[in-house]
């Protein structure tokens, strides 16, 4: 059994925030200059381009679908769950889990994506997420407190 570990996730749902993007951006591949990466208009416009379906955005109905299937797999695997927002275009975890970091957002995408599917609001075509996540590891129980506080109360206008 793995230690356990207090994690802060975060991922996107598919063609909703593409290379170049003006909020800036990150390539997992790129060893020489990690961390975000200026906007590129003509690089998201390519990107764009290479979609192979409109970007997915979650309507009230896919929201709570992705945060029941969330929350059953925190029940299921005894994982705490400090906080849940499950937002138009991506989702916001904070958790402490017996297993990696990996695992846990492996698990959160494949059981959301059976939840949408299951319930008829996602058509087996269309891709759900992007590929990977951003992935913090909590420390102490005052960073699991800012995260869930950010999670929690974060005003963005729906999305």
């Amino acid at each position: 059994m793995n230690q356990p570990g207090h994690y802060f996730l975060t991922w996107t749902t598919y063609g909703t925030w593409l290379h170049g993007d003006a909020r800036g951006w990150n390539d997992r591949k790129d060893d020489f200059y990690p961390g975000k990466h200026k906007p590129d208009p003509l690089l998201e416009e390519r990107r764009r381009k290479q979609l192979k379906h409109p970007p997915t955005t979650f309507t009230p109905d896919m929201r709570a679908a992705v945060g029941a299937a969330i929350r059953e797999v925190c029940e299921y695997r005894g994982w705490q769950l400090h906080a849940l927002n499950v937002r138009t275009n991506h989702v916001h975890v904070v958790l402490t889990a017996d297993k990696t970091i990996d695992e846990v957002l492996r698990d959160f995408k494949a059981y959301g994506t059976r939840r949408l599917r299951r319930d008829g609001l996602l058509p087996l075509d269309r891709e759900v997420w992007t590929e990977g996540g951003d992935k913090a590891f909590l420390q102490s129980s005052a960073d699991i407190d800012e995260c869930s506080h950010y999670v929690l109360h974060r005003q963005d206008g729906g999305r």
